[in-house]
């Protein structure tokens, strides 16, 4: 029965494998034919919203969605016009209800900074570091954030739906959603486990794996259950997903000096940023930029290494995990490996996307070299200042 085994675990797997791909080929094509859609998914599910900025780093707002409450007025006042028109209602109450568009224009005008369109970025505000949506690095690590997200509940919300897998441990019960397929020991011993039976392995076996496909016992209660289970899940993953971001942002929290602000212009007019700057690390310098490996530029170096520890730890803490489920005969399916492969896969992918992705506050841009010219005419109107004091 070894063959019969791995044809559940071939189905099992196999499956998911499909889901994810299917969702990754989706939300790449939504991605393509309507980004707005894939970066409102986003930020439903990670609260990162994309947004654009200028050469100084302000946020630029633009109105790409419908006003409804101006909407909603423009169809009062043309309501009132034509109950006037038809005398429904007298003249005098038009005209001190109808504003004059020169007074809505004054209500709603907004005194913005200029600011020139050549130098105008589209980036991700992840939490208040900006990071630029055109870097292929970006995109990769956020299509796959929300990928595992999505996928992991499709995956949990198929399982429990159609293909159910559980452990059956050694004279326990057996599941109650019915008759299971179940394989025990080393050579995957094959026998019947039936709701209110307990387990018949011929020989000791601490767990034994059950198969079943269930969708023909399905009720609409089950899968009204399941649905606002799949909900659950997904919001609790991009709950997850933001407290690993975020608290490894608070780590990376870096000092505010005048060093900084000095690299900083450094970095936006001449160019010496993390494509051309060397990182020192012991006693040489290394051939690449990682800003991980400079602790003397971050507030807390100590918190930094205490996290990142913990995230790197996470993901071996897995196996772990599973063999304390087993010793102590809980229950496991296959929600308890989706779960913990998630939260590994996220741990991974955040630390990696937080260490290799620089702020755009370091961005080389033209827009820069009014910073310098600011800085340098303060300089010169101090000294005159201070000059024509001297001579009085």
């Amino acid at each position: 029965m070894v063959s019969q085994y791995w044809t559940w675990v071939i189905w099992s797997t196999g499956i998911s494998c499909g889901i994810l791909l299917l969702t990754l080929f989706i939300l790449w094509l939504i991605l393509r034919e309507n980004d707005a859609i894939f970066y409102a998914i986003v930020d439903q599910l990670l609260n990162i919203k994309r947004c654009y900025i200028d050469a100084h780093h302000n946020i630029i707002e633009k109105d790409n969605h419908l006003n409804l409450r101006s909407m909603m007025e423009n169809m009062i006042g043309e309501g009132i016009s034509l109950a006037a028109t038809h005398g429904i209602i007298p003249d005098a109450i038009v005209k001190t209800e109808q504003p004059s568009k020169d007074d809505k224009n004054k209500q709603h005008t907004v005194e913005k900074p200029a600011s020139n369109s050549e130098y105008q970025r589209e980036v991700l505000n992840v939490y208040g570091k900006y990071i630029s949506v055109r870097k292929r690095g970006t995109l990769f690590f956020v299509m796959t954030l929300t990928t595992i997200i999505i996928a992991g509940a499709l995956i949990a919300a198929f399982n429990a739906l159609f293909l159910a897998t559980i452990t059956v441990y050694d004279s326990g019960p057996c599941p109650v959603i019915g008759p299971m397929e179940c394989f025990c020991g080393p050579n995957a011993t094959f026998f019947a486990c039936d709701t209110g039976k307990t387990n018949a392995c011929p020989f000791y076996a601490h767990a034994s794996s059950c198969f079943r496909w269930i969708a023909r016992d399905l009720t609409t209660s089950d899968i009204t259950t399941q649905l606002g289970v799949t909900t659950g899940l997904l919001l609790a993953f991009g709950n997850i997903t933001q407290a690993v971001i975020r608290i490894y942002l608070l780590a990376f929290n870096k000092r505010l000096s005048i060093a900084t602000g000095i690299h900083r212009i450094a970095a936006k007019t001449i160019g010496i940023n993390r494509f051309t700057a060397n990182t020192r690390c012991c006693c040489c310098n290394l051939p690449w930029h990682c800003s991980p490996c400079n602790l003397g530029v971050y507030k807390h170096p100590s918190a930094m290494i205490i996290i990142t520890i913990i995230y790197i730890a996470i993901p071996a803490l897995m196996f772990p995990a599973v063999a304390l489920l087993y010793y102590y005969e809980l229950s496991v399916t296959s929600l308890t490996f989706i779960v913990l492969i998630v939260i590994a896969i996220i741990c991974i992918v955040s630390i990696v996307w937080i260490m290799v992705q620089e702020s755009e506050a370091s961005s080389n841009i033209p827009g820069g070299w009014s910073d310098v010219k600011m800085l340098i005419q303060t300089i010169k109107d101090n000294g005159k200042a201070s000059g024509g004091f001297n001579k009085n």
